[in-house]
């Protein structure tokens, strides 16, 4: 199965926050190019766009929404908050699993 990581998960939400990569890499204290590409390469792994993209902005899918809804308690869990690893149960684990098991898919998927 794949894995989403933590990272991940925080990009995509700061990203959403912030309306673009720039905003969104000041506030993590990396490059936008970088951050960037680490989403799109999400967004392949998934099989489908977060973020419809404008030279000026960028703006969740409703695919993306859901997305960010779903990663919400995560991001809440206090072990997730410490940058620990986990393997416990959160409000909204199954909907995770369910995007993990997508990524796995898509990524064994021919088109």
């Amino acid at each position: 199965m794949a894995r989403i990581s933590f990272a991940e998960l925080e990009a995509v939400a700061v990203v959403a926050k912030q309306g673009g990569f720039r905003a969104a890499a000041r506030e993590r204290g990396v490059l936008s190019p970088g951050l960037s590409h680490a989403i799109a390469a999400l967004e392949e792994r998934l099989g489908v766009r977060l973020f419809n993209r404008t030279t000026r902005n960028v703006v969740l899918t409703a695919a993306g929404e859901q997305f960010v809804e779903t990663i919400s308690p995560a991001r809440a869990a206090p072990a997730c908050q410490a940058g620990e690893s986990t393997t416990g149960n959160f409000p909204g684990m199954t909907n995770l699993w369910h995007w993990m098991y997508r990524a796995d898919y898509y990524s064994t998927t021919p088109d």
